[in-house]
């Protein structure tokens, strides 16, 4: 309550001004309040890629490292050499993580549903600020809004060679001051490939099917220039098969994930400033069981988030921001004695001053304090500096510190919960430069991170049993280059980008004396990443390539196993038409075109080389 006390202190001094919307992201650049646009921190953005029956392919060749339990099962991500329960998932502003897991299936979340899909790799002080040490990726549904009496509707359909079928509509439709949104995609994946079971038999996946539902439903009314409301719900059913472990040449086990998310923002002009007020409510049921080992389990998990946020400035060039964000979380499962519900609350203050050194510079603070049923957090806080170094040259840097407590399942799952594992915390800072219209290249952007980590939560293997442990300390650093060009001939427009990530994650204390993992990179961690893309417009036809390559990813701390380097690619190729007033798109695709078996955990069934096509057809007025 102390940062809203020195708030209202200060409102005898604000200025009076015009409200202004919420920080916007656009594909690279933060917005910054009545000046410049520049960039903090490098933002992939997924759109326009998304051009296979597998919804998730696009993330394959992104700057995540994406790790999956065959098709249809687990997907988790990490950036920068972090655990996947380091990162987070939002829709719509309402955080995506599971509280029994801490982390997100991106299995559950099919990209066609959205309009952006932007990636986050590092702490960006104008998204929710939550402590954690890694990055996020935001599922942006509430995309602009047409004009008046737009109109439109879209049909899109995929189908590949192992009778994979994805189906998906989109309705748009703004009538006056309000506007509705109704998207939804039925999938049915089959994944009748061919693999080798761990018996070194040559089998068909026939245990590995995947019967996804989806509808996203969103309105939103403009009653003023700066006042709007939006509603939203999303509600999921997924129904899968779980491919066959090390220890089974098939699997009888199945999982069904059952949500409704829904929530609300209101935003307002209010006084000198703008009022953002946002609440959301997740119900999700998961259902596994397991007819060949007996296993069960059926946990009910529901989370309730609000937040509210006022947003002023002091000065012309001194915006300040304060925040309150309350969520409750109640679990209850099979796997827990007892039912658990846990509140959590947190207060946080974000200021910023502009116009320094001849409005060359500018700095940032953020800071955040939380107050929960399990424990309470310490004071966070992420510091930032951009320098205006040319008219297209920005230098950032930036320095904060993170914390993260123990899942659930860290703590209390059945035989494999450590229940004495302790909070991971540490620090991170970064340096970054980027660029614009260079001689040869139209943005270059260079990112240069380093993070510290005391007592991380790692998952490891202990003799063939997975158990959670407090690792001594971690230390990541790494560089990240992205280069994008793009080139008009004629009648043909051609965009290519590459892109290089290093990634040195690395434990730098002993577990244990004689620990053969000391100074071993992490497992799963690929050190080297090389990826990017080509795409052609010529006329009515669109060409794409994608590539990417990951350096050898070890599976044991002491690096006695691992998977080989992989080299990923894509090719696809779409024609444009119009007939009887419908505009038209038809493509082929194929995936994994070097057949290359890109599975993180070895011998579980994977498709080799996959070849589909689309048709998407399209009404507008």
């Amino acid at each position: 309550m102390r940062l809203l006390v020195i708030l209202i202190l200060f409102l005898p001094v604000l200025q009076p001004l015009s409200a202004k919307p919420d920080t916007t992201l656009t594909f690279d650049e933060v917005l910054i309040s009545g000046t410049s646009s520049v960039n903090f921190f490098p933002i992939d953005s997924i759109q326009g890629n998304q051009q296979s029956s597998n919804s998730l392919n696009p993330l394959h060749y992104s700057s995540i490292n994406l790790r999956e339990y065959a098709p249809g099962g687990i997907a988790t991500f990490t950036f920068r050499g972090t655990t996947p329960q380091q990162n987070e998932v939002f829709w719509n502003g309402l955080r995506l993580n599971n509280p029994m897991t801490g982390l997100t299936d991106l299995s559950l979340f099919p990209l066609f549903l959205f309009d952006a899909v932007t990636l986050h790799p590092g702490h960006n002080k104008n998204l929710d600020f939550s402590g954690f040490s890694g990055g996020a990726i935001l599922l942006n549904s509430r995309g602009q809004a047409d004009t008046v009496g737009a109109f439109r509707l879209k049909l899109e359909n995929h189908l590949d060679q192992v009778s994979n079928r994805n189906h998906f509509i989109d309705l748009y439709n703004h009538r006056g001051s309000t506007a509705f949104h109704i998207r939804g995609q039925l999938r049915n994946a089959r994944n009748n490939f061919s693999y080798k079971n761990p018996s070194g038999e040559q089998t068909t996946a026939e245990h590995n099917h995947l019967n996804q539902k989806s509808l996203i439903a969103e309105t939103t009314t403009q009653f003023s220039n700066n006042r709007n409301l939006s509603l939203y719900a999303w509600l999921q059913d997924t129904d899968r098969q779980i491919p066959a472990t090390l220890f089974q040449s098939r699997s009888k086990a199945v999982q069904r994930d059952k949500s409704l998310r829904a929530g609300a923002t209101f935003t307002s002009g209010k006084g000198p400033g703008l009022l953002l007020l946002n609440a959301g409510f997740i119900a999700e049921q998961l259902i596994y069981k397991d007819s060949l080992t007996s296993e069960f389990s059926d946990s009910d998990i529901y989370q309730f988030q609000t937040s509210a946020r006022y947003q002023i400035q002091l000065l012309p060039n001194f915006p300040v921001q304060g925040k309150i964000n309350y969520q409750n979380n109640r679990i209850h499962s099979t796997a827990y004695e007892d039912r658990v519900e846990e509140n959590h609350l947190d207060l946080g203050f974000d200021i910023d001053y502009e116009g320094l050194w001849d409005d060359k510079l500018r700095m940032g603070l953020k800071v955040r304090k939380g107050f929960g049923t399990r424990a309470t957090t310490p004071l966070l806080f992420n510091a930032q500096t951009v320098f205006l170094a040319g008219p297209e040259t920005l230098i950032t840097a930036s320095w904060g510190t993170h914390y993260r407590l123990p899942t659930y399942n860290d703590l209390f799952w059945p035989t494999l919960g450590n229940p004495d594992l302790k909070p991971e915390r540490g620090w991170n800072a970064e340096l970054g430069l980027r660029s614009r219209q260079m001689k040869f290249i139209d943005l270059v952007r260079i990112n240069l991170y380093l993070r510290h980590t005391d007592q991380m939560i790692y998952w490891t293997n202990f003799g063939g049993t997975w158990r959670p442990e407090n690792l001594s300390a971690v230390r990541a650093k790494g560089l990240e280059l992205r280069i994008e060009q793009r080139a008009k001939i004629g009648d043909v427009d051609m965009r290519w980008t590459a892109a290089y990530d290093f990634n040195h994650s690395i434990l730098t204390e002993e577990r244990f004396p004689g620990d053969p993992a000391k100074g071993k990179q992490l497992p799963y961690q690929p050190k080297h990443t090389v990826f990017g893309s080509l795409k052609v417009n010529w006329r009515e036809f669109t060409a794409s390539v994608q590539w990417k390559y990951s350096s050898t990813r070890y599976v044991s701390a002491d690096h006695s196993s691992s998977l080989d380097p992989i080299i990923l690619g894509g090719i696809h190729l779409d024609k444009r038409f119009s007939v009887v007033g419908l505009d038209w798109q038809v493509g082929i695709y194929a995936d994994n075109v070097l057949d290359h078996r890109f599975q993180s955990v070895n011998q579980r069934p994977m498709p080799g080389r996959l070849m589909g096509m689309r048709l998407i057809t399209k009404f507008t007025k």
